[in-house]
């Protein structure tokens, strides 16, 4: 998955009738969710030196 510095947001998951389709999602919203916590604790840590 490449990087790019749009943001969205996932608002449902429906029900996927082909497997290999539901894995490729499932894997994007996991890549999307380490992401969001990577972000968050960077910015945390940031918040931490800044004191």
């Amino acid at each position: 998955m490449s990087k790019n510095n749009s943001k969205f947001k996932v608002a449902s998951v429906q029900y996927v009738h082909d497997p290999e389709a539901m894995q490729d999602w499932f894997e994007v919203y996991i890549e999307l969710f380490k992401e969001e916590l990577i972000s968050n604790a960077s910015k945390q840590k940031k918040g931490e030196h800044m004191d």
